[in-house]
């Protein structure tokens, strides 16, 4: 079953009110993905905030496998980058 698309800001506003009501910021932990091979964790307002701020209200889905929200949208960048990562690797090695 394939899980919807979902605003990030619902996707945390709800995320929030059923983790932790009180907001504390270490109980939140909402892990989503960039452009690159990263995964940013949003822990409280302020990442979310920045988040937004970097890459907009984007349509998330979530990744029951991995804990994360996809972010359709950055599928090429991120296939981009991380070929070019492979690359670099193969070439210069990687420790």
């Amino acid at each position: 079953m394939k899980n919807e698309l979902k605003k990030l800001s619902e996707v945390y506003k709800t995320h929030v009110e059923q983790t932790d009501p009180s907001g504390d910021p270490w109980k939140i932990g909402l892990r989503v993905q960039t452009t690159t091979d990263e995964n940013r964790i949003v822990h409280s307002q302020w990442d979310f905030d920045r988040y937004v701020e970097q890459f907009g209200d984007i349509e998330v889905e979530y990744d029951e496998k991995y804990n994360v929200y996809t972010v359709a949208a950055f599928k090429e960048d991120r296939d981009s980058y991380i070929a070019a990562k492979a690359e670099s690797c193969r070439r210069w090695g990687s420790n």
